[in-house]
Order: C-alpha cells, then sequence, then structure tokens
C-alpha cells in the first residue's frame, strides 16, 4: 500500500493492481499500521482512499482463502478478527475518510468501502458479494453494510443473494455519495470535499463523528441524552468553539480555515 501526503490529508492507495489489490495479510497489517498512526495525526483531517489498476479490490484473496483449508479455527478466526478491528476503528477514524472507486468493489472490499464517511465512484463500477456463492459468511463488513444500505430488502440482495450491483444502483441504496463518469471527475469529488472541508472545524468533526458512530441505531434514553449534552459541553467549552465565535464577530476566517485542505 502507498502512503502519499498532501495538504492536511494523506492518501491510501492499494498498488497490487496486477492482483486486482485482494486483501491479504500484508495488505491488512498495511492498514492496520496506518490505522494506529492516523488515531494520533490531528494536522491530517482528510484520509483518502483509493486503489490504482482495472479494480478497486477483488476483496480478499482467493489463494489466501484456499489455504485457510489447512489452517485451524484459531488461525482463521485471528485473520478474521483483525480484518474486524480495522473497520472499527477505520470507522471511529477522528478524520472524515473517503473512498475513490475507480473500479469494481467485491467481497471484504465492499465492508472497507461502506465503513468509510463518503464514497465517490465511477459509473462503470459494480459492487458485489459473493461469500454466500462460496459457501462463506460475510461477518464482519455486515454491520457496516447495514449502516449504508437504507432498506433491508436490498441488504438482502446484495450478502444473501450475492447481487452485483452498479454504481448508479449503489447510490440509491446509500453506499456510495456519488457517481462520475470517470478518474478525473473522482479528483474533481475529492477536490471539492476537501475545499468544504477546510470550513469545518477539525475537532467538531471528530466530535460529531464520535457521536454518530456511538448513537447510530440506539433508542433514545436519558444516558445517551447525559452523553450527547456531555460531548456538547466540552465542545462548547473548546478552543474551536470559541475561536469560531471570535472569527465570525471579527468577520475573518477562524484559524483552522486560513490554509486549504489539498489532496496530494
Amino acid at each position: 500500500m502507498k502512503c502519499t501526503f498532501g495538504k492536511q490529508t494523506v492518501t491510501l492507495q492499494f498498488n497490487k493492481a496486477a492482483s486486482n489489490n485482494t486483501i491479504d495479510p500484508d495488505m491488512l497489517n498495511a492498514l492496520q499500521d496506518a490505522i494506529m498512526d492516523l488515531q494520533e495525526r490531528s494536522e491530517i483531517r482528510v484520509v483518502v482512499l483509493k486503489s490504482e489498476g482495472k479494480l478497486f479490490s477483488n476483496g480478499f484473496d482467493p489463494k489466501y482463502l484456499m489455504s485457510e483449508s489447512t489452517m485451524t479455527e484459531n488461525q482463521i478466526a485471528a485473520v478474521q478478527m483483525q480484518f474486524a478491528k480495522i473497520l472499527y476503528f477505520w470507522q471511529k477514524l477522528p478524520q472524515l475518510t473517503v473512498a475513490l472507486i475507480q473500479g469494481s468493489a467485491m467481497g471484504a472490499a465492499v465492508g472497507l468501502v461502506c465503513a468509510c464517511d463518503m464514497v465517490y465512484s465511477v459509473k462503470g463500477a459494480y459492487f458485489a458479494m459473493s461469500e454466500t456463492k462460496l459457501g462463506a459468511v460475510a461477518t464482519t463488513s455486515i454491520p457496516y453494510i447495514l449502516r449504508r444500505v437504507q432498506y433491508f430488502k436490498n441488504a438482502y440482495q446484495l450478502v444473501l443473494a450475492g447481487a452485483s450491483v452498479s454504481a448508479e444502483g449503489a447510490k440509491e441504496w446509500g453506499i456510495v455519495s456519488e457517481v462520475v463518469e470517470d478518474i478525473p471527475g473522482l479528483d474533481a469529488e475529492c477536490k471539492a470535499l476537501c475545499d468544504k472541508m477546510t470550513v469545518c472545524a477539525p475537532g467538531a468533526v471528530a466530535a460529531t463523528k464520535e457521536i454518530i458512530t456511538n448513537t447510530l441505531g440506539v433508542p433514545p434514553s436519558s444516558f445517551m441524552l447525559d452523553y450527547v449534552a456531555s460531548v456538547l459541553a466540552e465542545v462548547r467549552k473548546g478552543p474551536e468553539a470559541q475561536g469560531g465565535i471570535e472569527a465570525i464577530q471579527s468577520k475573518r476566517k477562524p484559524k483552522w480555515a486560513e490554509f486549504p485542505i489539498v489532496a496530494p
């Protein structure tokens, strides 16, 4: 995986085009290392995930899946637990995460895409989950797919019936944010998003993501109200909120908006 830094951004690019950017132990380790690093990188405000080659990713390496027949249950579970933790902590990154889909995404790659905050795709890409056709189960990806796919009937088509969904269909279902014509269109959408994020306070973005993650699908309760109120009180007393109010009163840009966010 290739890592490239821009201005307040980082781009993580899968660079195994010859093998369709398959997810294997090496890629899992690279993603895990990147996530651990990004958790502490407050200067990074946008994380871009992309691929090179014809496919975004065809999911777990078929050769690796075949090798599981010689592994113990504990060994298999360890790899899947690693991927589960990657999806969990990727979703919880304080930065805004955006996936640029230049080609089809399959299997576990769909779960990774669904764990992103924003997803832009070329119109020629397809999204497919073929685990049930292989006698397997997309266990680790399902929670993240269900957070994006709006209706269970569509989720069932994807994860149970192994449907192959076009980019336009994936947008209707909620997996994709916007569909563009080509790769330059992806770059244009990414630039526009970075421009929008330039005026958004990074601490406020991180706090908002945390609230969304912790309250999505949870019924309202006194505990939830107390939690949301405590986060709001902490943010309001922080330097960003104070700086934002002062900037409005002084009719100037807040400190975080002084320098544009630019992807490499």
